[in-house]
């Protein structure tokens, strides 16, 4: 046994914020020894029992992993650390979209908590275009069973915060990881089987808005997409892509996430209340002649 190093596991961190230091000292020594990825983790963890130590364990975590990462605050359960792709625009190209923190799933991760009734554990939700992961992350730390899904360039960094994360939801939820691409046809019996399908940011194109319309008519499930406000165009692109497939457009009450977005597609017939009672929020239809989501 090391001398003056506590004994501790990663994958079971105690829970008492004095433990936080020890675990601080622990990625140090890690780090120390070559140890990267335990190190990476036992800093996670002594960010996560005492936020006052994340300037210092983001100092660990950036020398072990090479990378950023960057700590995201929810309300009432703590925080999630994420790791984030460091690349210039120019240097990672169209990869960089899935690597950076985009403001809409920032926003969601921070006030999901305060949506999320006593019925949200044990839902199934799947996430579109999860990038680094941080609002399915927030709902399976809300209770939520989350398959966070993007394109295969993306897979290893969602697999990596899932890992870094995993302490925060263990006792409440579940996350995995699955390659997909919405631009393909649906015909895989597996994502018929979910309660919710979520999306941040999920499209800066116009072209974009039909396939991504198709495929969520084809799951079958509520789509709960958040943006925050770029174009009018864009806006309206969405809103009729999905009336084209027969799903209607019901929105967020504004203050329940400032500044963004919030959609919910449903087929025609189906009200919020029925579909997702277990989301604490009012919803109203967009009128068939509403041109822009409200902002």
């Amino acid at each position: 046994m090391e001398t003056g190093v506590v004994q501790v596991d990663p994958a079971q961190p105690p829970v008492e914020p004095e433990w936080a230091g020890e675990w601080l000292r622990l990625a140090r020594r890690r780090l120390a020894g070559g140890r990267a990825e335990v190190a990476a983790k036992a800093a996670g963890v002594a960010m996560q029992l005492q936020p006052a130590l994340a300037g210092e364990a983001e100092e660990v975590l950036a020398q072990a992993m090479g990378t950023k990462f960057q700590s995201v605050e929810m309300d009432d359960l703590g925080s999630l650390l994420l790791e984030t792709w460091i690349e210039s625009v120019e240097e990672a190209g169209a990869l960089y979209t899935g690597g950076a923190l985009w403001k809409a799933g920032l926003g969601l991760a921070r006030h999901l908590p305060a949506m999320a009734n006593t019925e949200f554990p044990g839902h199934r939700i799947l996430e579109l275009g999860s990038g680094t992961g941080v609002a399915g992350l927030a709902a399976a730390a809300c209770g939520a069973h989350v398959v966070l899904s993007d394109l295969p360039a993306a897979t290893a960094l969602l697999e990596r915060n899932v890992e870094l994360n995993r302490h925060v939801f263990q006792s409440r939820g579940s996350a995995s990881v699955k390659t997909l691409d919405y631009r393909e046809a649906l015909t895989d019996p597996y994502w018929h089987d979910f309660d919710l399908v979520l999306g941040t940011d999920l499209v800066w194109l116009k072209e974009q808005c039909l396939p991504v319309a198709q495929w969520c008519q084809a799951c079958g499930a509520p789509i709960f997409l958040v943006s925050v406000p770029r174009w009018p165009w864009l806006e309206d692109g969405l809103l009729a892509s999905f009336r084209a497939v027969g799903m209607i457009p019901h929105a967020l009450s504004n203050g329940v996430l400032p500044g963004l977005i919030a959609l919910l597609f449903l087929p025609a017939g189906r009200c919020p209340a029925d579909s997702v009672p277990w989301i604490a929020a009012h919803w109203d239809e967009l009128a068939a002649e509403h041109q822009g989501a409200p902002r």
